[in-house]
């Protein structure tokens, strides 16, 4: 019955042999998104200019980005968007380090660009992560997806230190 089959669902249903690449795949798309989106947030502190309006601003970017989130997964799917504010991001933190502090606006642009667009890939990874597994193992491919997302966010503040 269909109790039965949602009672067996477990982890390790999403390493089987037609469903392992995609589960790895996304795993690792949410270990990074949060990585990058928890390195950028915890680096407020290090911007230049006034710490409190960097905060307030970091913050508000987020409205901005869950907007457009939503109006790039209704009209353009899920794959582009996803690839294009990863690579967005990424590109935005690696830009940040020959940037210099004087003027600080640059760099501050910059880096809520970053914010923005990983922001924008996390909203995203919410939509596509429910649609991209079975229906029997979506709640656990979505919350194990979550879990490695956790990772990524505990490896975040350590990442400083190197």
């Amino acid at each position: 019955s269909h109790e039965k089959e949602n009672a067996s669902a477990n982890v390790l249903q999403l390493l089987k042999p037609g469903l392992w690449k995609t589960t790895i795949i996304v795993f690792y798309n949410w270990c990074v998104t949060a990585f990058v989106y928890y390195g950028i947030s915890y680096n407020t502190n290090e911007l230049a200019g006034d710490p409190f309006l960097n905060f307030a601003l970091y913050g508000l970017i987020e409205i901005p980005a869950n907007i457009l989130s939503l109006f790039a997964i209704q009209y353009k799917g899920r794959r582009n968007p996803t690839a294009i504010t990863l690579a967005a991001a990424g590109a935005s933190c690696l830009l940040m380090y020959p940037i210099p502090a004087d003027p600080w606006w640059i760099g501050v642009s910059l880096s809520l660009f970053g914010k923005f667009c990983i922001t924008c890939a996390f909203g995203i990874l919410y939509v596509f992560t429910a649609e991209i597994f079975p229906t029997i193992v979506r709640n656990v491919g979505l919350g194990s997806a979550s879990v490695s997302a956790r990772v990524g966010s505990i490896i975040a503040p350590f990442v400083r230190e190197l």
